[in-house]
């Protein structure tokens, strides 16, 4: 019998409610094993095909492998949603080409499919989110949300097995619309899916080349699933090779399959690490097991219309990313590319402009950070700190803190933002590089510089009087703003910086220390 949206979500929070994250991998992992079938039989679905379960589809990274569900017990359903339907969908019938015609679907603007992944079903909160963003990007477009709970359900290895048809199925609808609207390929034609979802939109990209010779222009994976998937045969997972252009955006990948959701491995032409792909900042105190898992979606969804750039650099770690080293857009084998929804354009563009060479790149790995709350696009600064090693800044002796930076200009202020998210010593003498995030402010003409120190159990790091930390200068640079120079700021006449209060650093005043140390160099 068919859930209703209702009873599905019930089942979804009773199954959540009694598993935590450890638990919920082991039930993946230890699930109730099915009954033994022949490797070396297949089951075939009419026109949708035949699907053996031999290897790769039995492997080492698969505990189980099942035949999928029938297609009358998936009832996959294609809600289509246009500027006329903003609310109330149309239905698409796969056996009936007028429905896609009646849906007002254009042949001539980007048609989406959205797609979710386990235990989940196509009238999910974030869906809704997404397609309404998707249409105020392109008031002429078509979302097709594409709802699959009928084969969502635990056990997961069944879910697995389930997607395999649900690829197929999806892949004969939208050769159905390129028949029936007579598109000459594919390449407004974008895939979007989560977990489950996005290996699935892999299926549909490979059953589309093998059954109609139409490849896909765009398959986006959020946080592609890991379980099951994780070291697995390319046919067997999402992949490349699957659609002109494929994105990957991974927010609870591990390496270790059963400490994340998601999948760690690059499978895409782009694949995105925000955050260093796990451990997202917005979930770090978050009781929701799947808060990394889900976020990709948040992100993706915040990049469709965001006037924030979401850029992305690559790097050879997300820990030399944190230490600066990869901070100049397409410098030093450094390609910038904009995360989420604008990535083609930018990722087209490190070719067209000379900056990497097509041929010697299949995957390419980048990394940003992004902030604890919305919007959660920023703005990556590398900032150089020089401790002062004068005599007043030698013999007050270093101090442990965090230190906090607002940016100044003429057309208004950012926000103030943490540079070192652990504690540091700050020894006079001593030099500090940080990647950190804040907001976009064009043209920097000074600096907030504070310092909020911190006390340890060392006594001799106790302060009778205020504790202050000597700067002699600071280096700033925008890694978004292409153009932009690394700027030089200074304190007021060597003034330290006392825990709590806030010291203005501005050009100018670096001016004051050139003269100082000229006339010292004379003397």
């Amino acid at each position: 019998m068919e859930l209703n949206a209702t009873g599905f979500m019930l089942q979804t929070m009773f199954f959540l409610v009694n598993h935590n994250a450890t638990d919920f991998m082991d039930t993946v992992f230890n699930e109730v094993a099915p009954q033994p079938v022949d490797p070396n039989e297949t089951r075939c679905f009419g026109s949708y095909g035949c699907f053996p379960i031999g290897y790769p589809w039995t492997s080492e990274q698969r505990a189980h492998s099942v035949f999928p569900f029938g297609p009358s017990i998936l009832d996959v359903k294609f809600n289509a949603f246009t500027r006329k339907h903003r609310k109330v969908p149309k239905l698409l019938d796969i056996n009936d080409p007028y429905t896609i015609v009646d849906a007002g679907v254009s042949p001539s603007h980007p048609i989406y499919f959205v797609t979710h992944g386990f235990l989940e079903f196509g009238g999910a909160p974030w869906i809704r989110k997404m397609r309404e963003e998707l249409l105020i990007n392109n008031k002429h477009s078509t979302v097709i949300v594409i709802d699959w709970k009928g084969g969502s359900s635990p056990p997961y290895y069944q879910a697995v097995s389930n997607i395999r048809l649900v690829g197929a199925i999806v892949a004969h609808m939208i050769y159905t619309i390129y028949e029936e609207l007579k598109l000459r390929n594919l390449d407004d034609v974008h895939l979007i899916g989560h977990s489950l979802g996005a290996h699935m939109s892999g299926y549909a990209g490979y059953y589309l080349q093998k059954d109609f010779e139409l490849k896909l222009g765009r398959i986006t994976g959020m946080d592609p699933a890991g379980p099951y998937f994780l070291g697995t045969e390319q046919m067997v997972r999402l992949d490349f090779s699957d659609a002109k252009y494929v994105d990957i955006i991974h927010s609870d990948a591990s390496l270790l399959v059963e400490r994340g959701f998601g999948i760690r491995q690059s499978i895409g032409h782009v694949d995105f690490y925000p955050n260093g792909g796990d451990n997202q900042p917005k979930c770090s105190n978050s009781v929701n097991v799947a808060c990394d898992h889900v976020h990709s979606v948040e992100l993706f969804t915040e990049s469709i219309n965001s006037k924030c750039q979401f850029m992305s650099i690559t790097c050879e770690s997300y820990e030399s990313f944190k230490k600066g080293l990869c901070n100049r857009c397409n410098r030093n084998s450094n390609y910038c590319i904009r995360f989420g929804f604008n990535s083609f354009a930018s990722y087209k563009s490190i070719f067209s402009k000379g900056y990497a060479n097509p041929g010697f790149l299949t995957s390419i790995p980048t990394y940003l950070m992004t902030s604890d709350k919305e919007p959660f696009c920023r703005v990556h600064y590398k900032v150089f700190v020089k401790v002062a090693s004068n005599d007043e800044s030698r013999m007050h002796g270093g101090e442990v803190g965090f230190i906090y930076l607002k940016l100044r200009s003429s057309h208004g202020d950012g926000q103030k933002f943490l540079l070192n998210q652990q504690s540091i010593h700050f020894a006079p003498g001593k030099n500090f590089t940080f990647l950190a995030i804040g907001d976009e402010v064009e043209d920097i003409k000074s600096v907030i510089v504070d310092y909020k120190h911190k006390s340890t159990a060392n006594p001799l790091t106790w302060r009778v009087f205020t504790p202050k930390i000597y700067l002699e200068y600071i280096l700033i640079q925008s890694m978004e703003q292409s153009d932009s120079v690394e700027l030089k700021l200074c304190p007021s006449h060597e003034t330290p910086i006392s825990s709590g209060e806030g010291l203005l650093f501005q050009w100018e005043s670096c001016e004051y220390q050139m003269r100082k140390e000229a006339r010292e160099r004379i003397k």
